[in-house]
């Protein structure tokens, strides 16, 4: 759910603040803020029942996949709608973020 040509990463309401502020704020931060600086919405997706046991969870996904989320599980989410610079966004995202995450999230012994 990173791959559209447009991405644009939601703030989801369900994910815990913590775990957004810190791959949010490491996306501006690595120029990558246009694609998580969206609208928030209430995303009922698979990381509800991590949730729910109290594990932090972060949905990272973009829920506006083709003109009006028309490819979004259809025949037209193919590889031909999909985008490689999309997908490089997403890992950087990602990356930017993990520093922020052992630093904020770290067990100690």
């Amino acid at each position: 759910m990173v791959g559209d040509q447009e991405l644009k990463i939601f703030r989801d309401t369900n994910s815990d603040r913590r775990l957004q502020t810190i791959f949010f704020d490491a996306a501006r931060k690595a120029g990558l803020g246009k694609h998580v600086d969206g609208t928030a919405e209430e995303i009922s997706d698979d990381h509800l029942r991590f949730r729910d046991a109290g594990i932090p969870t972060l949905d990272l996904i973009d829920l506006d996949f083709g003109p009006g989320n028309s490819y979004w599980h259809t025949p037209d989410d193919s590889l031909e709608h999909c985008s490689k610079d999309s997908l490089d966004v997403a890992g950087k995202l990602v990356l930017a973020g993990l520093p922020g995450l052992e630093k904020d999230f770290r067990r100690t012994r």
